[in-house]
């Protein structure tokens, strides 16, 4: 009988206590209006909750599970980056948070979104069919790389051989153009643009731990791009 109660009340205490740890989180107005203000773009512009992560099955590619970038962390890397003529193309995107977050800012951009997985993009491809300016590509990153893109934004989608692929194919089909910036969030992959006397590296302060980083990259003009002149 003794023990039976021990491990009812050890049962007990496993089951409650992430509860009562978690009580201020749920109870913060603060956080409480976050959340809700998250649910509420999610539902205007995507028609659906758009938080959480999925586990990815392209592992072996190279790439990282599917997350979602939180809405707060937006307007400290986008404000007064975004051109009328810019095409935005959020390489990795999921389930469409970011499109949905431009969405709600009011641009009428063309925008485009890469996802590797095709069944997280067929989703949502459905959820942004009624934005006629938004196009969903189901594909890998660097082989899918819109020519009419000008502004990508990249949340640590895969591995650094990956992200030195994506670095060279955009040298490769842009070096010709002055308009290309990358936004670049929580990554461990900087170095690959630093090395490199392609690029202009401006590192941005947003609230992620060390190791990750985050910068605005931008090819640097032709006729001071090492491609261009070999």
């Amino acid at each position: 009988m003794a023990d039976e109660q021990s491990y009812n009340r050890r049962f007990l205490r496993k089951v409650f206590r992430p509860i009562w740890k978690a009580r201020h989180y749920f109870l913060s107005s603060a956080r409480m209006k976050k959340l809700l203000g998250n649910a509420w773009l999610d539902l205007r512009y995507g028609g659906s909750f758009l938080g959480g992560s999925v586990v990815t099955r392209f592992a072996h590619l190279g790439a990282h599970d599917t997350g979602n970038t939180d809405y707060s962390i937006l307007p400290l890397v986008f404000a007064n980056r975004v051109k009328a003529s810019d095409v935005l193309v959020d390489v990795g995107c999921g389930r469409g948070r970011v499109i949905v977050w431009w969405l709600s800012q009011g641009y009428r951009n063309r925008m485009i979104g890469l996802e590797l997985d095709p069944d997280i993009a067929q989703v949502c491809a459905r959820r942004m069919r009624r934005h006629k300016n938004v196009k969903i590509i189901a594909g890998n990153a660097v082989d899918s790389i819109p020519k009419e893109g000008t502004l990508f934004y990249l949340f640590d989608p895969f591995e650094l051989n990956v992200v030195g692929q994506f670095k060279e194919k955009l040298e490769g089909m842009f070096c010709a153009r002055d308009d290309i910036r990358i936004v670049f969030l929580m990554t461990k992959s900087l170095g690959a643009f630093e090395s490199s006397p392609n690029w202009r590296v401006e590192e941005v302060s947003v609230p992620f731990p060390p190791p990750f980083r985050s910068a605005v990259l931008t090819l640097i003009k032709p006729e001071l791009c090492e491609r261009c002149r070999s």
